[in-house]
């Protein structure tokens, strides 16, 4: 039997196990797991280069690989009104670092009351009681703790008080750049995603739920899944060629980022996120799709009348398909 390449990755993905409540204490077959900490936002290569030794060493000491992450970012309880818009979601980054192929993932919900613990609280409360690590693997840059006041060096002194090692990794860069989550940000707002595509290790996208539109596509034949974005890192208005993963298989699409600024309007439009799967028919309300982004097509126009737009949807569908047979 043969398998598209989406399946075979479902094949032998095994299912990484989640823990979100805080008053939880791992069980023992999860203990003495190799760990890393971080928001890993976006996933990009450098967090890759991290989370893949920390996988590594696990097997190779017959452990479980365990990964912390937090949910919502720091800066949104601490910062709100500097708070960074993310590049994936909390499930978008889970589904990731599942294909990775770690073990266990915690998300630990971030409280203004988490924030006051002192650093050698945090440590003993929750690495070492809670989840009882062997040993963890950060970043040069890595802190914690009340005003961030914990530092490696600190993590270290405690990791042998309380009996882990801790690790550090230097960070991977892009030439004489630092691979960072901010960086990356800015070039998928800016619309640079064949950059943003190298520092990611993989196409910029977006995942987010279907919901109800106002079913224009359909009424001029090419039916649209209006996504409702599960992140903020979204790309500038215009027509896109992407790739669309649903339900673990992948279909062609074309979307379209914008106001629809041929559809006359009494008010100001919002920017809607409407994509055309060019393989598929069937109902998608409800759904949860990714989109992978390719290659823009054009910027958006508007058109003077309704056939005029349907005539260049047909035209950016047939691009979108001599693209990906590329």
């Amino acid at each position: 039997m043969r398998y598209a390449r989406s399946e075979l990755l479902r094949l032998f993905i095994k299912r990484m196990k989640i823990f979100r409540d805080l008053s939880t204490v791992l069980p023992s077959a999860y203990r003495k797991s190799i760990a890393t900490i971080g928001i890993f936002d976006g996933v990009h290569i450098g967090h890759q280069a991290v989370l893949g030794r920390v996988i590594r060493r696990a097997r190779r000491l017959g452990e479980k690989s365990l990964v912390i992450t937090f949910d919502p970012h720091p800066a949104v309880i601490l910062n709100p009104r500097n708070a960074p818009p993310m590049i994936m979601s909390v499930a978008h980054r889970l589904r990731i670092l599942e294909g990775i192929g770690f073990d266990i993932c915690w998300v630990m919900h971030f409280t203004k009351q988490m924030a006051q613990k002192e650093a050698w609280q945090f440590v003993r409360d929750f690495l070492v009681v809670k989840l009882g690590i062997s040993e963890i693997w950060v970043g040069k840059e890595f802190r914690f703790g009340r005003i961030n006041l914990g530092t490696v060096e600190l993590l270290r002194v405690l990791g042998k008080r309380y009996g882990f090692s801790v690790y550090q990794i230097t960070p991977i860069q892009s030439g004489k750049q630092k691979i960072s989550s901010t960086e990356i940000r800015r070039l998928i707002e800016k619309g640079k995603l064949s950059k943003a595509r190298r520092l990611l290790g993989r196409p910029v996208s977006i995942l987010g739920t279907v919901i109800r539109g106002e079913s224009l596509g359909g009424k001029i034949g090419f039916p649209t899944a209006n996504l409702d974005p599960h992140h903020e890192a979204i790309p500038p208005r215009g027509v896109y060629t992407v790739r669309v993963v649903l339900d673990g298989k992948c279909y062609r699409g074309v979307v379209n980022i914008g106001i629809r600024p041929t559809i006359k309007r009494k008010r100001k439009q919002e920017i809607t996120i409407e994509a055309h799967l060019i393989d598929f028919s069937g109902n998608l309300y409800g759904k949860d799709i990714e989109l992978l982004f390719v290659k823009k097509l054009r910027n958006e126009k508007k058109f003077h009348s309704l056939k005029m737009l349907a005539c260049q949807i047909q035209r950016d569908i047939q691009k979108a398909k001599q693209i990906l047979k590329r």
